[in-house]
């Protein structure tokens, strides 16, 4: 081989090796991931201020290092897993709206994550710790009702967005007569309807339990 090409071939090896190793370099992994997570943080407020969230106004943003949500205060940074950012309205809102800006990120730049979401019982913030199994959405005083509605309407507005690439699913005891959500339902499950049928329960309560003859066992 040519002299020259194999002088070519290093030089364009050393090039990519030196390309490598900024990408993998501490200051510029933790620079592209402030950066990304400004981007994010960003999304995320602005849906926290379609919910009227607390702090959405003045700074709040994700802390990658701690998990967390943080809200720039002037008096310093208020963390949510220290329950300096209070209400469940506040609470459950800033994870729903965490969980959906990361995932407009995830698919916007095409990243291989499951483009789907599972809420369970989001509206649970609004009811007393020893709620009974039957109550309903109903029965929630009307500011709590119309808080819960705005967490459905903000996953159905970004879902209509995101034009059939992302998908979220909820379980919630919520039920309202609003026709786009209504159209959303795919089950309810009322009474002896559930999501695991009672006769799966019956069925196994009926079956004979296996009967084991060890005495001839070998422990040898």
């Amino acid at each position: 081989m040519d002299i020259d090409v194999l002088r070519g071939q290093i030089r364009a090896l050393k090039a990519r090796i030196t390309d490598l190793e900024e990408q993998v370099d501490g200051d510029a992994v933790r620079s592209r991931t402030v950066a990304l997570m400004t981007q994010v943080s960003r999304r995320m407020a602005e849906l926290a201020r379609t919910l009227g969230l607390e702090h959405a106004d003045t700074g709040v943003r994700l802390d990658p290092q701690r998990l967390t949500v943080v809200a720039d205060l002037p008096s310093g940074p208020a963390y949510m897993s220290e329950n300096e950012i209070g209400s469940g309205m506040n609470w459950v809102g800033y994870h729903l709206t965490a969980y959906l800006a990361l995932q407009e990120y995830f698919i916007d730049h095409q990243r291989p994550v499951p483009s789907f979401i599972v809420f369970d019982q989001p509206t649970q913030v609004f009811f007393p710790e020893e709620t009974p199994r039957d109550t309903e959405i109903g029965d929630l005083e009307v500011g709590d009702q119309d808080r819960a509605r705005q967490l459905f309407r903000l996953m159905r507005d970004v879902v209509e967005e995101a034009n059939g690439r992302l998908q979220v699913i909820v379980l919630d005891h919520a039920d309202f007569s609003d026709d786009w959500f209504r159209e959303a339902v795919v089950e309810r499950w009322r009474g002896s309807e559930a999501l695991v049928p009672a006769h799966w329960l019956s069925d196994v309560r009926d079956e004979p339990e296996d009967e084991l003859d060890l005495s001839d066992t070998d422990d040898n």
